[in-house]
C-alpha cells in the first residue's frame, strides 16, 4: 500500500473533533516549535481530558508527535500534509 493510500484510509477514520485539533495545531506550530496542549484545549474549547485523548489519537495514526519533555505540546507530523493534498485535489 503506497503512502497516499495510508494517508487517505487514515483520514477517513477522522472525527470533527481531530480536524479540528489538527486545526489548531496547524495555525499555532508557526508560533511554536511545539504546541502545548493547553493551548490546544484553550482553542479548541474542549476539556483536558477531551484535549488528551484526541493527541492521543492523532499520535497513534501518526499524524502528530507528542514531545514528552519539561515543556509538554506536540508537533505536527508529515502525514497529515499528504492528507490535505488529497482532499484540496
Amino acid at each position: 500500500m503506497s503512502s497516499t493510500e495510508v494517508a487517505v484510509q487514515v483520514f477517513n477514520t477522522l472525527k470533527n473533533e481531530d480536524f479540528r485539533v489538527l486545526q489548531v495545531i496547524e495555525a499555532a506550530i508557526s508560533k511554536h516549535e511545539s504546541v502545548p496542549k493547553e493551548l490546544i484545549s484553550q482553542f479548541t474549547k474542549f476539556s483536558i481530558e477531551e484535549t488528551n485523548f484526541r493527541l492521543n489519537r492523532l499520535h497513534k495514526l501518526k499524524l502528530i508527535r507528542q514531545i514528552q519533555s519539561a515543556y509538554k505540546g506536540c508537533q505536527k507530523h508529515f502525514a497529515i500534509f499528504q492528507a490535505k493534498i488529497l482532499v484540496k485535489r
